[in-house]
């Protein structure tokens, strides 16, 4: 997770960017070539200031969300349904998400 304030957004989403590129190529490549697809993103510690920043993220295909002081789920629609399906499938419970 990563924690975003209006002073360290832009810092802290590039770093975040920069980590998953990384993991991305020298972490988790091996699974592309075993067929499985790998979905990426980024959990804050709150929503975004800049609302740009979620657009950005989602044009560089990465999901985006953030928890509330109660640790529920939030996040952009499309990543919100990802993550739905995704709990689905696995069969995980107790999850809590909010649109």
């Amino acid at each position: 997770m990563k924690v975003i304030n209006r002073g360290n957004e832009r810092e802290q989403l590039l770093k975040a960017i920069g980590q998953l590129a990384y993991y991305s190529y020298f972490e988790v490549s091996h699974y592309i070539g075993e067929g499985k697809r790998i979905h990426k993103g980024i959990v804050l510690n709150q929503p975004p200031v800049v609302p740009d920043h979620i657009t950005f993220l989602r044009s560089l295909g990465l999901h985006i969300f953030w928890l509330d002081k109660r640790g529920k789920i939030h996040g952009e629609q499309e990543s919100l349904r990802f993550l739905e399906r995704f709990v689905s499938r696995s069969g995980t419970r107790g999850t809590s998400l909010s649109q």
